[in-house]
């Protein structure tokens, strides 16, 4: 009798052997999908989590093209609600600039006009004591104030500039156009 056709004993022994094979190959690759897969969510959790705690007010200013002189020693503060409830978030950045307040402002102004801001001047008084420039942005209004930093008593001058920027739901601006 011969045990070609795997019906003897030797040719059943390698049937079973070859059976565990496909079965373990099957198992590693049901492991190693399962991994890729907890890792894929894992990162779609981080990544939803962290878009979920970034203030999307202060990623707008983090995204403004300012030159590294007009925007150093950022200091951010927030109070409110993100969310609206009872109240708005009010956000604020101080930056400080190394040049005087015209160029300070001109730099803005461009980095403002690219990132989309546009100009609401019928919601933005008047002051004597600093530039300022009130703009709207999707949802946002923004209030942007720049004054003399690092000046000279004797002669009025200011070499420096520190600009402080209040950002609002625009909503909660009086008339705030549409």
């Amino acid at each position: 009798m011969t045990h070609r056709d795997g019906a003897g004993p030797r040719g059943h022994g390698r049937a079973e052997l070859v059976r565990q094979y496909v079965r373990i190959r099957r198992l590693r690759l049901a492991t190693l999908a399962t991994v890729l897969l907890a890792a894929a969510a894992c990162t779609v959790v981080v990544a939803g989590f962290d878009a979920l705690t970034r203030d999307p007010a202060f990623t707008a200013l983090d995204e403004l093209e300012l030159p590294e002189w007009a925007a150093s020693e950022p200091e951010d503060a927030a109070d409110g609600s993100r969310w609206c409830l009872h109240r708005c978030r009010i956000r604020e950045r101080v930056w400080q600039s190394g040049r005087p307040v015209a160029e300070t402002a001109d730099a803005y102004a461009v980095a403002l006009r690219t990132a989309g801001w546009r100009p609401v001047p019928e919601d933005c008084p008047a002051t004597d004591d600093a530039v300022r420039q009130c703009l709207r942005r999707d949802e946002f209004f923004l209030d942007l104030w720049m004054r003399g930093a690092g000046c000279d008593p004797d002669t009025a001058e200011c070499r420096f500039a520190t600009v402080a920027a209040v950002v609002t739901a625009a909503s909660e601006v009086a008339d705030a156009p549409g």
